[in-house]
């Protein structure tokens, strides 16, 4: 580009250089820096959180390990191959005097929360009431890792929503996080799960794992009603206010950010250009639901984004990309999601064993979107157990699938 700005797909894999990049200090890969007083603040008021809302969990973790704990759960690390250096956050969970079956963790991927300084998961003031299915992990002997994703929770401007190389680094980096608490158990194997825009973060984490994270070892991936192709939803969808008022604000202000040669002008109506910002910085997802059925907000979007070159190269660039060769796939779908239409992981589906991935599927009639991954989550379970048991991984390819494949975008 002739400006010297940065198109979505120059640096691969939908990572951006950034204008500010310029001559830097020699780094020594990937590294900690513990920030104590950060850590100790949080820590405090997390563990009293963890005492009074999470009593009810089984397994969260050792009671010598609590203070560590709720230290670990707002540890902050940084990628020191990343500019600018970004705090992240996490919880961090083990069962209580279990054996750590395969000496590894489940890192999770959440779904759509929103930029909101309040949004991030380990905020909530009962963090695992969306995510009830980790005590199974837990009773397996697993260690979970919840990544808030790099910018949530306070720790910068708010994450960097649907860029798939940035935020897959994250849920490796609390693989990571993880193996750095002491006492963990946990080793160097993992497997990812995520639901809805984690569900795609799962997918990019496992693709990335080989080149980001070779000290890894990556089991399995597996994604729930993954937000695996969102050009391709948007180009069905821009014109209904709700679907581009639930997740445009988030996604137009993060690729703005992440991607500086992206005009919001270009591709916003005039309602959208003036809140968008607004939206994205101050709400988390649900607190704008009742906005957007307010008929005089009208369209989010004046056109399909995904007609102007720029906004297409970015969505290109972030759509689920092809898991690692010989890793094995989860994909699940519920058939009644009116917020991504199923048909697009029937697409993924069809893609990954066009590859040659062995993909193992979990439709699930009835089912809508919110709370999907809870709904799969035993499928998962099983599925993960056993090829930690050594058994072959089971493969759909070839199968019909009970919708049909979404178009790719045109």
């Amino acid at each position: 580009m002739t400006d010297g700005r940065q198109s979505a797909t120059d640096s691969g894999f939908g990572a951006p250089a950034r204008a500010s990049d310029g001559p830097q200090p020699a780094r020594d890969g990937w590294g900690w820096v513990t920030f104590g007083a950060i850590g100790i603040a949080f820590g405090i008021v997390l563990a009293g959180e963890l005492g009074s809302s999470l009593a009810d969990v089984r397994t969260i973790l050792a009671p010598w390990l609590l203070i560590a704990a709720a230290f670990a759960a707002w540890r902050s690390w940084i990628d020191l191959d990343r500019s600018p250096l970004l705090l992240i956050s996490a919880l961090i969970g083990l069962s209580v005097g279990a054996i750590v079956l395969f000496g590894g963790v489940v890192a999770w991927a959440h779904g759509t929360t929103g930029l909101g300084f309040t949004c991030a998961p380990s905020r909530d003031s009962d963090p695992l009431s969306h995510i009830p299915w980790v005590n199974d992990m837990l009773d397996q002997g697993w260690v979970v890792a919840a990544s808030d994703y790099a910018g949530a929770g306070g720790t910068g401007i708010g994450e960097k929503y649907l860029v798939i190389a940035e935020q897959a680094r994250d849920v490796l980096n609390s693989m990571r996080a993880a193996r750095a608490l002491p006492g963990t158990g946990a080793g160097d194997r993992f497997a990812s799960y995520g639901e809805s825009q984690g569900g795609l973060i799962s997918f990019a984490a496992g693709a990335l794992a080989p080149s980001y994270a070779p000290e890894l070892k990556l089991i399995g991936v597996g994604g729930v009603a993954a937000a695996s192709d969102a050009g391709a939803a948007i180009q069905l969808s821009w014109p209904r206010p709700l679907a581009g008022w639930l997740l445009g604000p988030s996604l137009v202000r993060a690729w703005t950010r992440q991607y500086p040669n992206l005009d919001a002008d270009a591709v916003l109506s005039a309602a959208a250009r003036e809140h968008y910002q607004e939206v994205a910085d101050e709400s988390c997802i649900f607190d704008i639901l009742g906005a957007l059925v307010n008929p005089q907000m009208g369209s989010f979007f004046a056109t399909d984004p995904t007609t102007d070159t720029l906004w297409r190269a970015a969505f290109i660039a972030n759509r689920a990309p092809l898991p690692p060769p010989g890793v094995p796939v989860f994909v699940s779908h519920g058939l009644a999601d009116p917020l991504i239409d199923p048909g697009y992981s029937a697409r993924l589906v069809q893609r990954y064993c066009d590859a040659g991935a062995v993909v193992a599927t979990h439709w699930m009639p009835g089912e809508g979107h919110i709370g999907s991954s809870t709904a799969a989550a035993p499928a998962f379970i099983t599925w993960l157990g056993n090829l930690l048991s050594g058994a072959s991984p089971p493969s759909n390819c070839g199968e019909t699938p009970p919708v049909p494949p979404a178009p790719d975008m045109k």
